[in-house]
C-alpha cells in the first residue's frame, strides 16, 4: 500500500465530528460496514443572502490552496468543523479590502504563437 508515508504528508486530521444522516453537518458511514473508512461529509458549505449578496457567507475545506507548503492548505479545517464561515466577497472594493496579496500576470506578446 502507498498509503504509508504520503497519509503523513498529505491528510489533515483525524477529525472528531458528530452529526447524521438528519442534521445541517450530515455526515454518515455505511451501515453494513460501520468500522469501514469509508464515509461522508458535507464540503463545501454556503448560505446566500438573496437580499444583500454582501452577507452571504461560505466555508471550503480542508484550505484554499491544493499547495502543500501554502499556510492555506488546511487552514480552513478547524472552522469549518466548528460550523463557522467566511464572508462572500462579492465586489472588487470588498475582495482588494480582504487581499493578503496581487499577482499580475502579464503576456509576452512576442512570443504568441499564430
Amino acid at each position: 500500500s502507498l498509503q504509508k508515508p504520503f497519509d503523513q504528508v498529505f491528510d489533515r486530521g483525524p477529525f472528531a465530528m458528530g452529526g447524521d444522516t438528519d442534521t445541517p453537518l450530515q455526515t454518515a458511514m455505511l451501515p453494513n460496514a460501520p468500522y469501514n473508512i469509508k464515509a461522508w461529509a458535507p464540503s463545501f458549505r454556503q448560505i446566500i443572502d438573496l437580499g444583500d449578496l454582501s452577507q452571504s457567507l461560505a466555508i471550503f475545506p480542508p484550505g484554499q490552496s491544493g499547495h502543500l507548503a501554502s499556510p492555506h492548505y488546511a487552514d480552513l479545517a478547524e472552522p469549518w468543523l466548528k460550523g463557522e464561515y467566511h464572508p462572500m466577497l462579492w465586489t472588487r472594493e470588498q475582495v482588494e479590502a480582504e487581499a493578503e496579496g496581487r499577482l499580475l500576470l502579464k503576456s509576452d506578446k512576442t512570443n504568441l504563437a499564430a
